[in-house]
């Protein structure tokens, strides 16, 4: 059983975070869950703390890029700049937050199994918490990798969002409603956006439950669902295995 701290804490909003560098021309993901939702990988354990995932190479201010290859991956798409301009954009989007807990962990695996078809060969660093597919990303590859992932999930991806060629200086509130038309309608959420912020303003914070208690949360709706005309096992009770198989399966996906 895990046990909330401040160090294994997760912010609802910060579950899932669509980054940009300050152009808008280069993005990356970050996604934050126990160890227990990856736990396929092997660098999951133990699945009770706290993991990071970066998908992309991250414009951190104050920090370099790791080699040659990235380094000449934003210097094609930025022109004549330095490592000293491919700087962060000073907003990000929350995908989490438009997404019931249950989509959150079906979309964090879903994106982690299609990263390595995006990557071509990128290369995984890993230091036991923060787990990075260091492979370069437009935002045009991000926005393609994210769709390809909602889809999977049971989202319907509208004919006029995926055109990607969206620019000017209004492109990062083109990519915040692009991404809420297609998250408007199950299994997109959007009222836990708006109620993560309208508490945010009494101070209060939504933090992302632990994935047992999130699986016993869902197997209760199921089996609210099912009766009272589903089929009963023996003694009249509902079949544990059909409640749970549902749940457990997208999460092993």
């Amino acid at each position: 059983m895990c046990i909330y701290k401040n160090k294994n804490l997760i912010k609802y909003e910060d579950a899932i975070r669509l980054h940009f560098d300050s152009t808008g021309k280069i993005g990356w993901l970050t996604m934050k869950n126990y160890g227990l939702v990856f736990h396929r990988w092997p660098w999951a354990l133990p699945w009770n703390e706290l993991k990071e995932v970066t998908i992309g190479i991250p414009a951190i201010r104050g920090k370099r890029l790791l080699d040659r290859n990235e380094r000449d991956f934003v210097s094609k798409l930025l022109g004549n700049a330095s490592e000293d301009t491919f700087m962060p954009y000073d907003k990000s989007i929350s995908i989490s937050s438009m997404l019931d807990a249950i989509d959150v962990i079906k979309l964090q695996v879903t994106l982690l199994r299609f990263a390595r078809l995006y990557s071509q060969g990128g290369r995984v660093w890993d230091d036991s918490t923060e787990v990075r597919i260091r492979a370069g990303f437009t935002r045009k590859n991000l926005d393609q990798l994210l769709d390809g992932a909602l889809i999977d999930i049971g989202c319907v991806v509208d004919a006029r969002d995926l055109d990607y060629s969206y620019s000017g200086p209004r492109w990062f509130i083109l990519a915040y409603h692009r991404l809420r038309r297609i998250l408007r309608n199950p299994p997109g959420a959007l009222s836990i956006c708006s109620a993560i912020s309208n508490y945010s303003q009494i101070g209060l914070t939504a933090y992302f439950p632990q994935p047992v208690f999130i699986l016993q949360e869902q197997r209760t709706k199921l089996k609210k669902q099912r009766h009272p005309r589903s089929p009963r096992g023996p003694g009249g009770n509902l079949p544990f295995p059909a409640l749970v198989r549902p749940v457990a399966g997208a999460v092993r996906t």
